[in-house]
């Protein structure tokens, strides 16, 4: 029987003290390969003062298209909250933990025992019959990474949308594609991200068959995957197209590049799918501290004395409505939650003059919307090559690029919010620390500001952190 790597929970509170067996469906990511869904099973119980404790048998891994026997794992001490709403939340970060051999009595030798000490992050929601959340398990002593994403089993026989926690973009690390396609013209769209052949309106005529995202293999520096997005401007008529992806779609209403009929949308009540069969919105339910996202931007041929000389991240939280982006000059969005907004990245080259990486933190402002009581039920995020519409490179030898790879919401743990989901940053800590290893388990002598870390002490304990 083939079986795989997961640890997942699954717990309604009422059922305090009983362990019961769960099902879900787990995709399981190691060193950045993803593999195909598959169904598992996890046992939960409630531990005296509020804990949860899971155990899952007999997992299994692939390593290099290999079926590998890791063994058993077992957590305890999971710290678990329920909201107003009935959802209970289970954390766990930065655990220490073995594995243990597992007992199916077909394998001769469990992979597991030998990998030492690993240390654990898991985050899940529970809704209901619903759990969606992730888990990494980091095995410093092999440089493993290996994260799970766990969500409910689907019922092939109900037509009813399930309504899971979502706290992240889908896809969000760029690694997976489909063909988008607008009449012969074909193009790569990242998996739940859209760009000029998905997109409506008026004009989409004239641009859906501009080929402006494409797959690159040129990855931001530490990453896990193989693949970024290349996004592209173009000329037409002697006039610069932004090239623009987007978790919305595009619509294309006007000639004129500023007109606000030109954008990027997003509506939950929109029944329309991509050519890979995804809706033209992401839903969100959490409540992000700030969006961070690698990005490398070339700048393409200006007038010396141009303005338009910034690429540009936008993210807007909604209630799910219609919403736009450009909005509408006079009009009201009392649906808006909060904003995210860069329009002033610059291109930033080496010491050789070639373009260069760089991570961008943009925090969200929630304070400004707040009046709206609006509440969280989706995002709409737009990355663009120029800033300002139609202010791009004219000149088809030199265009505008920009890469983005590696984008992800962040929850800060010491935040106010009702949401605690991210990994905790490093401020201070009395213990000694012995060593810091990359996200690959790689010994690092000086760490990096903004990169995330496996910290040891000399206690014998290991946090996963962002280094401040």
């Amino acid at each position: 029987m083939k079986k795989i790597f997961a640890l997942v929970t699954f717990l309604c509170i009422s059922l305090a003290g009983i362990a019961t067996d769960y099902p879900c469906t787990i995709v399981v990511t190691m060193n950045g390969s993803s593999i195909d869904p598959a169904e598992s099973t996890i046992t939960i119980s409630e531990e005296d003062g509020g804990t949860y404790s899971l155990s899952l048998n007999n997992l299994y891994l692939t390593m290099d298209g290999n079926l590998v026997p890791v063994g058993n794992v077992a957590l305890t001490g999971v710290e678990g909250a329920t909201d107003s709403d009935g959802i209970l939340t289970l954390k766990a970060e930065g655990d220490s933990i073995t594995i243990k051999d597992g007992d199916d009595e077909d394998v001769n030798m469990w992979m597991g025992p030998y990998f030492g000490t690993v240390v654990v992050d898991l985050n899940l929601t529970i809704d209901g019959d619903d759990l969606d959340g992730t888990l990494a398990i980091y095995v410093i002593s092999g440089g493993y990474n290996v994260e799970v994403a766990i969500s409910p089993i689907e019922d092939e026989d109900d037509d009813e949308d399930t309504d899971t926690e979502s706290l992240q973009i889908p896809n969000s690390d760029f690694e997976k594609f489909h063909t988008a396609t607008y009449g012969s013209a074909t193009s790569d769209e990242p998996d739940h991200w859209h760009s000029f052949m998905s997109c409506t309106g008026t004009f989409a005529s004239f641009v859906g068959s501009s080929v402006q995202t494409e797959i690159s293999e040129d990855v931001r520096p530490g990453s896990e995957g193989s693949s970024s997005v290349k996004i592209s401007s173009k000329v037409t008529l002697g006039i610069s197209a932004n090239g623009t992806i987007t978790t919305g779609r595009l619509q294309a209403g006007a000639l004129s590049a500023t007109s606000s009929d030109n954008c990027t949308f997003l509506d939950l009540s929109n029944e329309d799918v991509d050519d890979n069969g995804d809706p033209f919105y992401t839903e969100l339910t959490g409540n992000p501290d700030s969006l961070v996202v690698w990005v490398k931007f070339h700048l393409g041929a200006r007038d010396d004395d141009s303005e338009y000389v910034y690429a540009s991240v936008n993210a807007v939280i909604t209630d799910g409505t219609y919403y736009q982006d450009p909005e509408v000059d006079g009009t009201e969005y009392t649906n808006v939650v909060a904003k995210a907004t860069n329009a002033e990245i610059a291109s930033v080259q080496d010491e050789n003059g070639d373009d260069e990486w760089q991570r961008i933190s943009i925090p969200f402002d929630y304070d400004s919307y707040a009046s709206n009581n609006a509440e969280t039920k989706a995002i709409l995020v737009s990355i663009t090559t120029c800033a300002y519409p139609g202010g791009g490179s004219t000149d088809s030898d030199d265009l505008d690029y920009l890469w983005v790879d590696d984008l992800s919401l962040i929850y800060n743990s010491d935040s106010d919010s009702d949401e605690d989901t991210a990994i905790s940053e490093v401020s201070s800590n009395s213990k000694e620390v012995k060593a810091y290893y990359n996200i690959n388990g790689q010994q690092i002598k000086t760490p990096t500001y903004g990169q995330i870390y496996i910290i040891k002490y000399a206690d014998g304990s290991a946090v996963k952190s962002v280094m401040k």
